[in-house]
């Protein structure tokens, strides 16, 4: 079940370890989807969207629940519901970058909106992520594309998930690398960082 969620980065312990403490998590913030998140990272002037996308996955993985919102609003569902807030996918409001849910070819009309994003991004000196977030607290679950600092721990490749508490700053960062096969099938260079209370 840990893999399911973040490719063996032990988030549920980390939960319960808060929880423990008498710090149950209030906010998730996460990248839980990889793929989507390199796409935008190959992102140029000279190679859009669709042309990112036609290249990505080697023929193994399906971009489709990638683009879609699929892949990463059931993995921060199932973070939402571990944390107490019980919704319901139909219940997120979610980005899609899929026009038909079962043709790709669709993917040009996004070109131009993604290009735009991506401008003005790095005008304002950040770069695009495909972030997840559940507000226990709100109750709501957001997937979408969001500007975030370079040095933000949710630019970094691989996968991440934050944890907040009670205050602004995530109490606790999870980060694993997807594309490491020795991280993929045995977490064992999966970091966790404690941050100060």
């Amino acid at each position: 079940l840990q893999a399911c969620i973040h490719h063996c980065v032990p988030v549920f312990a980390a939960i319960d370890q808060l929880v423990a403490c008498g710090t149950p998590v209030k906010r998730v913030r996460a990248t839980l989807c990889p793929l989507f998140n390199e796409i935008l990272r190959n992102l140029s002037s000279s190679n859009p969207f669709s042309t990112v996308v036609a290249k990505s996955g080697n023929g193994i993985v399906s971009p489709w629940e990638h683009l879609n919102g699929l892949w990463s609003g059931s993995r921060i569902l199932l973070l939402a519901r571990y944390c107490g807030l019980q919704l319901e996918y139909s219940e997120a409001k979610v980005e899609s970058f899929v026009a038909n849910s079962s043709d790709l070819s669709s993917l040009k009309t996004f070109d131009a909106e993604i290009e735009n994003r991506r401008l003005v991004a790095e005008k304002n000196g950040k770069i695009l992520c495909y972030v997840s977030t559940a507000d226990i607290e709100q109750k709501k679950v957001e997937i979408k594309l969001e500007e975030v600092d370079s040095n933000n721990a949710l630019a970094s490749e691989g996968l991440t998930v934050k944890l907040y508490t009670n205050k602004s700053k995530p109490t606790m960062v999870l980060h694993g690398d997807y594309q490491n096969e020795l991280d993929f099938s045995i977490g064992v260079t999966s970091c966790v960082w404690q941050l100060s209370h």
